[in-house]
């Protein structure tokens, strides 16, 4: 009998240590993925960071102003759509007002990314292009941020077939805020 509880006790103590260093490796992942700002750039340097780090800020505080305002317009989008009486020329507006945002933010991005590209080496430049190449072109998971396990392929999150993090998995926070 006190083999069986031996046992089991030591099995216990094993998983335990394996769920908590999973758990410390997750969070030391992601740690690194905050820190990692610049994108593994080559031979940045101290005033190549620091005018990356002024841009960034600059983009983060107008797009923020742009994330809000969408998301204004979507309250309102839904309080339309669920009147009692639905107004179609008032949420065609509103729809055409949220597309006019998005294609506003998009600008500002290309032009965050061009000032950013107008700061490096040709060097410097094929690793920041690559890595917006690599991490913006794959557009399937985009739309299917929502949580929870899904059916589907990929990671095991969201719905399709992506990597299931949608828009909110971001490796470079200068090129993709």
């Amino acid at each position: 009998m006190k083999q069986v509880k031996f046992k089991t006790l030591a099995l216990l103590m094993v998983a335990t240590l394996l769920s908590i260093n999973t758990s410390v490796f997750a969070q030391k992942g992601n740690m690194q993925m905050h820190n990692n700002r610049n994108c593994n750039i080559p031979n940045l340097t101290e005033e190549q960071e620091t005018k990356i780090e002024k841009l960034r800020t600059a983009h983060m505080q107008e797009m923020l102003s742009q994330k809000t305002q969408l998301e204004e317009k979507k309250a309102h989008k839904k309080s339309l759509m669920v009147a009692k009486e639905i107004d179609l020329k008032a949420i065609n507006k509103t729809i055409d007002e949220m597309s006019a945002i998005r294609v506003n933010m998009q600008k500002m991005k290309a032009k965050h990314h061009k000032a950013v590209r107008s700061l490096l080496t040709d060097e410097q430049k094929v690793f920041f292009d690559n890595h917006y190449l690599n991490k913006r072109g794959n557009n399937r998971a985009y739309g299917r941020r929502r949580g929870g396990m899904k059916n589907g392929m990929g990671n095991g999150m969201g719905n399709g077939m992506g990597d299931g993090y949608g828009r909110r998995h971001r490796d470079c926070p200068q090129m993709n805020k």
